[in-house]
């Protein structure tokens, strides 16, 4: 779920089962425990919130790692969350989640790094963005909605799992600037700035729209000739933004100088307006307007390092899971199922085959 797809678990179908409270440890990475307790509390606090359920299943969906959306969460003949009665498969999800926290976690520390309060702070902020992201991509691929604002989503959740999940995306955010040779406070940011000020620079736009894209060219080829802009139709402002916000299908007007005018550009779907754009300004942007894009793009510089660094962490973990989750996958934290027993041995052999495994990223708040 976290912005940056780190490290992958492996989740499979299941029968339903139980969480009881016995054995004491659910887990161990590297000798550290993730309790039952702990484990049953998640499972109480996500079984207990729809809207988080959707989120979870709506960032599975829009990842591709899951179409049919998170696994079922109560288990067979239970009534309800409350019950304390969940679905294996759920369960070896989630378990699997809190396991990539306890790595990452253990990675961040043994680089020494620091996660104190100001990561916190801003590891709660960007839960709350990738929450936001993904309800709104989902609401515009499906119609669907979450029924409730990522400050809602987070204040009906208890604090203690909320806490555990900003934990987790702070300590992604901190190894993700820390791959990337810089750290998230101020002044680390303002280097940042300063190294890449092209990149980070406002823009503005503006441009004048046509109803086909034959009229669109007719006009770029008359402004070619030496016609002005405006003498082809209305000239509006479109907008400013900083240069490295500008989506991907306008990085080539953002990069224009100062006067020149665009090839023709589609506005919408197909069939819809074609117009001509134009960079009227560029100035530099301040520390207090670009910082958040430059937070983004600082971790974004880390993803490929932090992905090969966790991957080898992943690949020499020592882990143990309790056997009624499943089994621990050699050389890795992946849980897969138990083992189905001999076919001789049971009445109906398919019954006892597990489902295809599902992929899920194991950062869990998108953390995708």
């Amino acid at each position: 779920m976290k912005r940056f797809g780190v490290l992958l678990v492996v989740v499979a179908a299941a029968v339903a089962g139980a969480a009881f409270g016995v054995p004491a440890q659910a887990a161990t990475v590297n000798g550290e425990a993730i309790t039952q307790s702990s484990l049953n509390a998640d499972l109480s606090a996500i079984a207990g919130s729809t809207p988080y359920q959707c989120f979870l299943s709506a960032d599975l969906q829009l990842t591709g790692q899951l179409s049919g959306g998170l696994p079922a969460i109560v288990g067979a003949g239970a009534a309800g969350g409350s019950t304390g009665v969940y679905d294996t498969d759920f369960v070896r999800y989630w378990l699997s989640q809190r396991m990539s926290f306890a790595l990452e976690a253990q990675v961040v520390a043994s680089r020494h790094l620091r996660v104190g309060a100001a990561a916190l702070a801003l590891g709660r902020v960007t839960l709350l963005q990738q929450i936001s992201q993904v309800f709104s991509t989902y609401q515009s691929a499906t119609g669907a909605s979450c029924g409730a604002t990522p400050t809602a989503l987070l204040s009906q959740l208890p604090p203690s799992f909320v806490a555990e999940q900003v934990r987790a995306q702070a300590d992604q955010d901190v190894l993700l600037a820390h791959e990337a040779g810089f750290s998230l406070n101020t002044s680390s940011l303002m280097r940042y700035l300063a190294a890449h000020a092209t990149e980070f620079a406002k823009v503005c736009v503006s441009g004048v729209a046509f109803t086909s894209a034959t009229a669109a060219a007719q006009a770029r080829a008359s402004v070619a000739g030496g016609a002005s802009l405006s003498s082809t139709g209305n000239v509006t402002p479109v907008g400013c933004a900083l240069r490295v916000s500008f989506p991907s299908s306008l990085a080539q007007v953002a990069a224009l100088p100062v006067g020149q005018v665009s090839q023709p550009v589609a506005e919408g779907t197909a069939g819809g307006r074609y117009v001509l754009l134009v960079v009227t300004s560029v100035t530099p942007s301040t520390f207090a307007t670009a910082r958040s894009a430059v937070q983004d793009a600082v971790l974004s510089a880390g993803s490929a390092r932090s992905t090969s660094l966790l991957r080898a962490a992943n690949a020499r973990a020592r882990v143990t899971v309790d056997p009624r989750y499943g089994r621990v996958t050699p050389h890795s934290i992946l849980v897969s199922p138990p083992k189905s027993p001999p076919a001789a041995s049971v009445l109906n052999p398919l019954a006892a085959t597990p489902s295809p495994p599902v992929t899920s990223p194991a950062s869990g708040t998108g953390r995708g």
